[in-house]
């Protein structure tokens, strides 16, 4: 989870210092990380609804 709001940090901070690609890469990579935590917990034995 850190990682995730680690990395949309970065991709704000690359959005307010007008890295456009950057901020799409990183973008993309946060948006991933958080589909891949959503998809690792709605199968793990936590019991987590979502």
């Amino acid at each position: 989870m850190a990682l995730v709001f680690l990395l949309y940090t970065a991709a704000f901070w690359f959005i307010h210092t007008r890295r456009k690609f950057a901020a799409f890469i990183t973008l993309g990579a946060a948006t991933g990380a958080s589909i891949g935590v959503f998809l690792y917990h709605a199968d793990s034995s936590l019991g987590l609804n979502f």
